[in-house]
């Protein structure tokens, strides 16, 4: 005897039921999962904002939202403004960030321009840019391990100014955490976690103040030892801690090229509580004559001997496809010497 069609057709509905039963209870934990994860990127933002209301910084998110369900998290502001303990503040208009609700650690942020910028001694500058893109990384204990930004084709006037004071193409600005072990310094030494890279670069940055220069691309990467620990109010408060701490950076490069003349400096500096700056390292240039006169170096102070003597004793290099000589330098006690060469004295920084 054959079976009934309600009894053939029975597995497939349970299955069918199985399913559908499947399907909304991952919906509920889905829509669950999400509002739950949105409450805990809500109070991490909150921590992130008190603990820089505690140093001093203020954060003003005008029309606050947070949403992007259900694969991210995005909060959003229609202006956004930082106010420091000093009196220096930054505004700029919409904020937002995303990230992704697998990885809500890591997270992109854009800040639409134009940008204003107070110092703390009244400076006005307004920041003709269209868009800071950034990514950071933080880890559980939300402490940074990554932050990017790129800040596109800027200018910077000042209030009241006819033109503006600084343009560029492009501004970077990375940090992290280092991995490892340092290499490049003058002793190769393991990394701490209190340490910190740090690169700036900028592209075809051209200003008033370059006199004859055109324009400069420049990069500046450095490991600044103990700087993760720094905990101030202002810049210049965080800048005479960190000295204070360690005023370490092993190493320090920097790639400087003003129009056709090319630099490159790398070695270990530090830097004094009295603000005098220590370097030990070497520099190299493709042209040494461009390199004397932009020290300012004149006939009294042995501008003829350090470029003879570059040409004759100098280690021969390449700068890209430039042939190039390298120098040592050094700086001790404010006392600058190319070689066995005294160039003059540097001041001390103030802060």
């Amino acid at each position: 005897m054959s079976a009934t069609p309600a009894a053939s057709a029975s597995p497939f509905g349970r299955k069918i039921k199985f399913m559908a039963i499947f399907i909304a209870v991952l919906v509920v934990l889905v829509i669950a999962g999400w509002f739950i994860g949105a409450q805990i990127y809500r109070s991490a933002i909150d921590e992130g904002r008190a603990a820089l209301a505690s140093e001093g910084v203020t954060l003003t998110c005008n029309d606050e939202s947070l949403g992007g369900f259900p694969a991210r998290f995005e909060w959003r502001c229609s202006s956004l403004s930082l106010s420091m303990a000093g009196g220096a503040e930054v505004s700029g208009g919409a904020f937002n960030t995303v990230s992704p609700v697998w990885n809500p650690l890591f997270t992109i942020a854009e800040w639409t321009g134009p940008f204003r910028s107070l110092s703390a001694d009244g400076f006005d500058a307004d920041i003709a840019a269209e868009l800071l893109r950034a990514s950071i990384r933080i880890n559980t204990s939300l402490q940074l391990e990554r932050l990017s930004a790129v800040l596109d084709p800027f200018s910077v006037t000042l209030q009241g100014a006819p033109q503006a004071i600084a343009s560029g193409n492009q501004a970077e600005l990375h940090v992290r955490q280092p991995v490892g072990t340092v290499e490049g310094s003058a002793t190769t030494q393991p990394s701490s976690e209190n340490d910190l890279e740090v690169a700036l670069v900028l592209f075809g940055l051209e200003s008033l103040f370059l006199g004859g220069v055109d324009q400069i691309d420049m990069s500046i990467t450095a490991l600044m030892e103990d700087l993760a620990t720094v905990r101030a109010r202002s810049l210049q408060q965080g800048l005479r801690s960190w000295v204070e701490q360690s005023g370490r950076i092993t190493p320090l490069a920097t790639r400087l090229r003003l129009d056709d003349h090319a630099i490159n400096l790398d070695g270990d500096a530090v830097i004094g509580t009295d603000g005098r700056i220590g370097f030990d390292g070497a520099i190299a240039t493709n042209d040494v004559a461009a390199l004397v006169d932009l020290m300012g170096i004149d006939a009294s102070n042995n501008a003829s001997a350090i470029t003879a003597g570059a040409t004759l004793f100098g280690r021969q290099t390449t700068i890209g496809e430039d042939r190039a000589v390298e120098l040592p330098l050094r700086i001790s006690q404010g006392t600058v010497s190319i070689g066995p060469v005294p160039l003059g004295v540097l001041p001390p920084l103030r802060f």
